[in-house]
């Protein structure tokens, strides 16, 4: 399994530390307060990770800094992955985000495992 994330910079990232120090200040079970702050763009199981890093750093080296806006705070509960209920700050729609979601998936589709080995 591999996710590729985007990680916030300035004043967003600085809001998202002080809202897991508040957090973490409320609640006692908090195991990702100490994750870096990070958007989840892609995630999937490759066939080959190493092709898939280099074909990464290949589309990195194409993609600019944006903004991105926040709109609420929300909750994943019994999320997917972490099979945890998941606070997260949920975006306004944003087009360079689903541009860049869309490159990685046609450039990354033929890494891709589909079946567990």
């Amino acid at each position: 399994m591999l996710g590729i994330f985007l990680e916030p910079k300035g004043d967003l990232k600085k809001f998202i530390y002080q809202y897991k120090k508040k957090i973490n200040s409320k609640y006692l079970d908090t195991n990702y307060t100490n994750h870096p702050p990070h958007l989840s763009i892609y995630v999937s199981k490759f066939s080959n990770t190493k092709k898939v890093i280099l074909e990464l750093e290949k589309i990195i080296l194409k993609i600019k800094p944006f903004k991105i806006k926040l709109n609420k705070t929300d909750i994943f509960y019994d999320d997917f992955f972490t099979k945890k209920d998941t606070i997260f700050l949920k975006l306004n729609k944003n087009k360079k985000i689903f541009i860049l979601q869309k490159i990685l998936a046609e450039r990354l589709k033929k890494h891709v495992r589909y079946k567990s080995k």
